[in-house]
């Protein structure tokens, strides 16, 4: 901001003219560039707004479809379980103990591109709050469904059931296995079963985080 001179001061008079109008104009540069400022930093949240309550919507139908992935998994690991407990009595193995395991991931581009922007710095503490809740809790999902992968890979390959040309010599050979065999697999999907119970509960809780944003800000 530049001051420039009104002209030549001769009396009193002339300097508080002077001095009131370098005033007024200086307060009137500042309100403005305030004003500017004000403007612009509204313009850039209500754009995160709308970019992380898209980004939300998609994330919360996809864990929507990955609850039910969850539930469904629980049944499978409940059905493996209780196989085990039958074949330590040499009962017959049923007709199927295969595993689905899918992997889903969310988005997270508006709550960086928020964080690098500088928008959150000027949303209020109770909103900027509830978005990291939402984040931080997705990423621990995240990380969570991807143990849960990798312990469902190894219950599967126990099980040997992951070439399926091979099922039918298995259930026969099955029978012949040592009751400790059948322990461990047990004690595994059992493991596996809570694991899955935690992520079924932090999904349901990021799910409700999801649900506080509405689609169209």
């Amino acid at each position: 901001m530049e001051i420039h001179p009104l002209g030549a001061i001769h009396t009193k008079k002339d300097f508080f003219i002077h001095l009131l109008t370098i005033t007024v104009g200086i307060l009137i540069a500042l309100s403005l560039e305030g004003l500017i400022t004000w403007n612009h930093h509204r313009a850039l949240v209500r754009e995160a707004r709308t970019n992380l309550a898209i980004e939300i919507s998609t994330n919360r139908k996809t864990m929507e479809t990955y609850l039910q992935d969850i539930l469904n998994h629980e049944k499978e690991l409940r059905m493996v379980a209780s196989t085990m407990r039958e074949l330590q009595q040499k009962k017959d193995v049923p007709a199927n103990l295969d595993m689905h395991v899918t992997f889903h991931t969310f988005d997270s581009a508006a709550w960086h591109a928020a964080n690098t922007s500088g928008a959150v710095a000027y949303m209020g503490y109770d909103e900027l709050q509830h978005y990291t809740d939402i984040y931080d809790g997705q990423y621990a999902f995240q990380a969570l469904q991807t143990e849960a992968l990798r312990n469902t890979a190894d219950l599967t390959s126990r099980l040997q059931l992951m070439a399926p040309r091979r099922t039918q010599l298995l259930r026969k050979d099955l029978k012949t296995w040592p009751a400790e065999r059948f322990e461990e697999i047990e004690r595994r999907a059992e493991e596996e079963l809570l694991a899955t119970k935690l992520l079924e509960a932090l999904a349901t809780t990021t799910l409700e985080a999801y649900g506080r944003i509405s689609p169209q800000p």
